[in-house]
């Protein structure tokens, strides 16, 4: 089954329909109908449980998810820890893709690299998911910017039966985007910092016909930025995104709505965040004030991703309501740079200046095409009430398509001489290729959940479980991945919850070393509290968590048992369990002329291997916060001021020994007039050099930014 497997189609989409809306006379803001008129910084009010509903009290409190039963439903009753992180808070942190955002929100969640979304929740792992959909962004070397996304939704536990990744046991991020809206509305941004930052995004949402039935929304980023590693050798290095996506949906008749999403973004950068690691002492290598870079004049990543939805709803009535859904998500990427391979030169141990190079180019191009059909059917016998949520999906997969891949032999880099940190091209004809490798996967799952409510909805029971045909297991035979929960509200602002929960992946081919691959199984328990008390001013969930994953898929580096050479790449190292704690807790207190916002995070866990072991790139502890004091009277009226910190366990690296602890601290002042907003962000007060976010090889690890400034002035209408 090929869903949507032509790629100009998805390539076309979101070209077609920024056209259609710059174009239609309705994009001016001022048709709207008086009747549906609403406040712009209220949320959409439900139209089916496919919705969300609900309006903010608090800018950084959002009580409504989809992440929790694939339905629109209160935090308060989900059995699963979920923290939202709104757009006034990432707004206010400064956030512009992933790394920024986990620099203050969300506890258990570390980035591995400093160049695309590859990151862990609770120590495994995972992968992204863009309006609860699969999408295969981490194989493009990209970080997503943020610029249509309305807010950020992070799951910690098991998300078999809310989405499509049933592999993800210990969590997942969920990007939530932008909505069409009934009322004419806008907002635009321009943000310039240190180290050539320029960021611009705009979006405009409103009705398309003067009835409202049909809604659009568009939105346009752009950004800039020179690059900060090897200002001192290299300055040929550069970070630039471009993205224009938009959405319409269409209300046919009282019961039918139809949405249609579509997305492109280009990327380029020639500076991956990396430095080179002294072999002898285990520490960044401080040739200059930045560290090395393997970039050049040469090298680079760049690519392009599009993505194209549609989905339609159906309520046959107000309690049964059906959703089908087509999408597809489509990337190719291609990369040039330097590698150390195979390294620093062992006979010059342990005062190293020479390191062996390669050149490395390679192009993928990912696929990821996905159907669903599922329903939610609600029953109210009085004073139980039932509700189902069922489904069956398709998927189609082709995540390593390897287009080319090549090395040359590169001239050594000697540590103490610049003129060899910028080698020459190698010609063509110094290129060797590998052979072309393709790994596609088609399947079938289906999955449903009971969601009992008792005892006035204070107490609600939750069991399902997701169906793994054979067509997608590598043992031939087909799976059951089962869930469980339980939601006791204490008050109407405070619940209990426990959750039980499996995860399954499958796994094909072999490893790095030669290994036939397993399928991974997982187990993961959870209980916690979670409360939106004192009128939405305290919210937040302490969560305690035991993991089990069996057996664990790592990069790695080590000896291949047949050629006998150094080999880095992933394979299967056995069994890791993690257990612990966590908590993010958000609190709004008026004092004084003012009001004080504060939002923190804790993450304390013991992530050990079958032997007692740390894992690899498995953190430990971390714990973050972010305040800021806004003034309300007085002279220094519409004035906010504050800051944050955020501190980072150590970690074991991939062919080093340790990545030590660090803590980053950052400043935030803001000014409001009228629509206008003018914030300051700045990070790594204390401009440390060496906070190591992770690493890929025994010579390689990917560093925090230096101090940064950045000034955003931002409107709506």
């Amino acid at each position: 089954m090929n869903l949507l497997s032509s790629s100009s189609v998805v390539a076309a989409a979101p070209r077609i329909l920024a056209a259609v809306l710059v174009l239609s006379p309705a994009f001016v803001p001022s048709l709207l109908l008086a009747q549906q008129k609403e406040d712009p910084k209220e949320e959409v009010l439900q139209l089916n449980p496919y919705t969300l509903t609900g309006k903010k009290v608090v800018d950084w409190n959002s009580q409504m998810t989809f992440s929790g039963s694939r339905t629109a439903e209160l935090l308060l009753d989900t059995p699963t820890s979920i923290s939202i992180l709104t757009g006034e808070y990432l707004a206010d942190i400064g956030a512009t893709n992933l790394t920024d955002i986990f620099r203050f929100g969300a506890s258990g969640v570390t980035q591995r690299v400093s160049y695309r979304d590859d990151f862990t929740v609770r120590g495994f792992r995972q992968s992204l998911l863009r309006d609860g959909l699969a999408v295969s962004g981490s194989n493009t070397g990209a970080l997503t910017p943020v610029y249509d996304v309305e807010r950020v939704e992070v799951v910690k536990g098991p998300t078999a039966l809310v989405f499509s990744n049933y592999g993800n046991l210990s969590g997942t991020v969920n990007y939530v985007t932008k909505r069409p809206t009934s009322y004419a509305t806008g907002d635009a941004s321009f943000s310039v910092g240190n180290y050539g930052t320029y960021i611009a995004s705009v979006t405009q949402r409103g009705p398309l016909l003067q009835n409202g039935r049909i809604r659009y929304r568009v939105t346009g980023g752009w950004q800039e930025q020179s690059g900060w590693l090897g200002e001192g050798t290299d300055r040929n290095h550069y970070t630039k995104n471009r993205v224009i996506s938009g959405s319409v949906d269409w209300t046919i008749g009282d019961r039918t709505e139809l949405r249609v999403d579509a997305g492109h973004q280009y990327f380029g950068r020639r500076e991956r965040g990396s430095a080179i690691i002294n072999p002898s002492t285990g520490k960044v290598w401080q040739g200059s004030v930045d560290g090395f870079s393997f970039a050049s004049n040469w090298s680079y990543r760049k690519g392009v991703e599009e993505r194209f939805k549609a989905e339609l709803i159906h309520s046959f009535s107000a309690d049964l309501t059906v959703r089908a859904i087509v999408n597809t998500f489509y990337s190719n990427s291609s990369t040039m740079g330097i590698l150390t391979n195979p390294g620093f030169v062992a006979a010059e141990a342990p005062n190293y200046v020479t390191i062996r190079r390669q050149a490395h180019h390679s192009d993928t191009a990912p696929i990821y095409e996905f159907g669903l059909v599922d329903l939610t059917w609600k029953q109210d016998f009085g004073a139980l009430k039932n509700r189902i949520n069922a489904g069956f999906q398709y998927d189609h997969t082709n995540t390593g398509r390897n287009i080319g891949s090549y090395t040359a032999t590169l001239p050594d880099l000697k540590l103490n001489d610049p003129s060899t940190f910028n080698p020459p091209r190698p010609l063509i004809s110094a290129w060797v290729g590998t052979p072309a490798s393709r790994t596609e996967q088609s399947g079938w799952t289906a999955y449903a959940q009971d969601s009992v409510s008792l005892l006035k909805e204070r107490l609600i029971l939750a069991v399902g479980g997701r169906y793994v045909s054979s067509s997608i297991t590598t043992t031939g035979s087909s799976t059951f991945v089962p869930s469980y929960g339980a939601v006791f509200k204490v008050t109407p602002t405070v619940s209990l919850y426990a959750g039980a929960s499996e995860s399954y992946t499958p796994r094909t081919g072999e490893d790095v070393f030669g290994t036939p691959l397993r399928d991974t199984i997982g187990e993961s328990k959870e209980v916690g509290i979670k409360f939106n008390a004192l009128k939405d001013r305290l919210f937040g969930t302490i969560t305690y968590f035991d993991i089990l994953n069996d057996p664990v898929f790592r990069q790695v580096q080590g000896v291949h048992p047949v050629t006998g050479q150094v080999v880095i790449g992933n394979a299967q190292v056995g069994k890791e369990t993690n257990e612990g704690f966590e908590a993010d807790i958000g609190w709004v207190q008026d004092l004084g002329p003012g009001a004080l916002s504060t939002y923190l995070t804790y993450y304390n866990a013991e992530p050990l291997t079958a032997t007692g072991t740390q894992p690899q790139a498995a953190v430990k502890e971390k714990y973050t916060v972010f305040a800021k004091y806004g003034f309300t009277q007085g002279p220094l009226d519409r004035f906010q001021l504050g800051g944050g910190a955020s501190y980072q366990g150590s970690a074991l690296g991939t062919g080093f020994t340790d990545s030590p602890a660090f803590t980053l601290y950052s400043a935030y002042l803001s000014y409001a007039h009228g629509r206008w907003k003018y914030v300051v962000n700045l990070d790594n007060l204390t401009d440390k050099r060496d906070a190591i976010l992770g690493s890929e090889a025994n010579y390689l690890v990917y560093l925090s930014a230096p101090r940064t400034f950045k000034l955003t002035a931002s409107t709506s209408w």
